[in-house]
């Protein structure tokens, strides 16, 4: 039996996705209002809050005239026990 783990957005394939439309982190801060250093940060590998990550979502879609973000599997963590 196979199951399918839970999955997330992407941010970092979102922001690569408009990197290739020829749209640098900058413009990206311009037209969202979100700061490129926190842009930076989910590209990074973090994660933004809700609020944020709506705005940036709906730029991406609006750009890639797509409605299905790119999304990554999340793992579950294992701790160690000491």
């Amino acid at each position: 039996m196979t199951s399918s783990l839970p999955a997330t957005i992407d941010w970092f394939r979102v922001l690569a996705d408009l990197r290739g439309e020829g749209i640098p982190l900058d413009s990206v801060s311009f037209f969202t209002g979100i700061p490129r250093t926190s842009l930076a940060f989910y590209r990074d590998g973090g994660e933004p809050p809700f609020w944020r990550g709506s705005i940036l979502l709906r730029f991406w879609q609006e750009t890639m005239q797509r409605d299905d973000p790119p999304m990554v599997p999340v793992y579950p963590r294992i701790v160690a026990h000491k």
